[in-house]
């Protein structure tokens, strides 16, 4: 999934790039270049595209030594898992109440001591993951396009300061 993602990112700001190009050197690429000229914004998803999901597996590790991968790897498919279930269902919770239960359900899965101490650092951890160092560059070619652009999250209100500033901050175009 981190190479589709990479790729779709190299794809777009290429796109971008071509798409602002003036004259287009070739009639391939100029068919190209006119394909693209009426976008106006992008919105990408937050999770997985942006923000690297997997950068709290140090503090897992951490905090768990030996399991941080396994832990790491466990809560994001729990959490995803929980989301398309709770879809399914008609049961709405939020990304942070999903983020939690899986992160419970991963520790327990895992026979892993979940003190108050180390739930509240893990997800704090989820409130400040890192960019993809290919994110920004990327983000910034397509700015100097012209594209507006947007995060889509479904972190709540009050948990989304932050975030998007390690990326250029695509919610300030």
């Amino acid at each position: 999934m981190s190479s589709d993602r990479r790729e779709f990112m190299k794809l777009t700001a290429a796109t971008a790039a071509i798409a602002g190009t003036a004259q287009a050197a070739t009639p391939a690429a100029a068919q190209t270049a006119g394909q693209f000229k009426t976008i106006k914004a992008l919105a990408f998803d937050a999770y997985g595209t942006l923000f690297d999901v997997f950068s709290v597996t140090a503090l897992c590790e951490q905090l768990y030594p030996g399991k941080g991968n396994q832990l790491a790897q466990i809560w994001r498919a729990k959490q995803l898992q929980y989301s398309l279930m709770r879809s399914l269902m008609g049961r709405h919770r939020d990304f942070w109440g999903l983020t939690e239960d899986g992160l419970v359900w991963a520790t327990k899965n895992l026979q892993l001591d979940l003190t108050t101490d180390k739930k509240k650092q893990l997800m704090e951890a989820y409130l400040s993951l890192a960019a993809f160092p290919d994110v920004k560059p990327g983000l910034e070619a397509l700015k100097t396009q012209g594209i507006k652009l947007a995060i889509l999250s479904k972190r709540r209100a009050q948990n989304a300061g932050g975030g998007g500033e390690e990326c250029g901050n695509p919610r300030s175009s």
